[in-house]
């Protein structure tokens, strides 16, 4: 989906459909609901790999965050 893109992408879900609107994504198609398809095969990394790699993420802001300011004239 459109929303789905843009978590992927960082971009917001107005800025994918007019990204649909203008054929950046080869083989998105409306429904007949004028919802945006995309295929995920047109990305490079799959819906496991995204959610995987959001959760590394995440695991780093959690230590930086138990690790606290450093200051880098005090090591």
């Amino acid at each position: 989906t459109t929303t789905e893109v843009a978590k992927k992408l960082g971009l917001s879900d107005q800025t994918i459909r007019r990204m649909c609107e203008t054929g950046k994504f080869p083989g998105a198609y409306k429904t007949d609901g004028g919802h945006w398809r995309i295929p995920q095969d047109i990305f490079v990394t799959t819906p496991e790999q995204d959610d995987r790699a959001e959760q590394i993420l995440h695991q780093i802001d959690r230590k930086n965050q138990e690790a606290g300011d450093v200051d880098e004239f005090n090591l």
